[in-house]
């Protein structure tokens, strides 16, 4: 994940052993509606914590990168999942990740070209006169 640059969101079912692996949802810090999440923040907190400190997530944040992890039980709450979905486009949109955002196919460029093209070539053409 890491060499891929990818951002990392992950659903914890419970504390325990996933903790020393993966990392605890209770050390992000985010608005209750999940938004405006603090990467600093949240590594520190993971740090200061000998259970957390080499987790997947702190990992990640230490290299800069996203990663955030999430209560699996809020799944079934529907302001959880609008809050959810809502945190997810924010990341994409305030750091779209290595390379900038998402580049069109280049099938549709081509027709887009081919498009400008004709109209370009029409316009050249005399018209024909009745």
């Amino acid at each position: 994940m890491i060499a891929n640059q990818a951002f990392v969101n992950m659903m914890i079912s419970q504390q325990g052993p996933s903790e020393y692996r993966y990392g605890n949802y209770i050390y992000d810090v985010v608005d209750a509606d999940l938004l405006n999440f603090d990467g600093a923040a949240t590594l520190a907190n993971l740090l200061a914590d000998p259970v957390t400190d080499n987790s997947l997530q702190a990992q990640v944040l230490q290299t800069g990168l996203l990663a955030r992890s999430f209560n699996v039980d809020g799944a079934n709450d529907t302001d959880f999942v609008n809050n959810f979905f809502a945190a997810k486009l924010e990341e994409v949109i305030i750091d779209p990740g290595p390379g900038g955002g998402v580049l069109p196919e280049p099938g549709t460029l081509a027709v887009l070209g081919f498009g400008l093209l004709s109209i370009g070539l029409m316009r050249r053409r005399p018209r024909a006169r009745l």
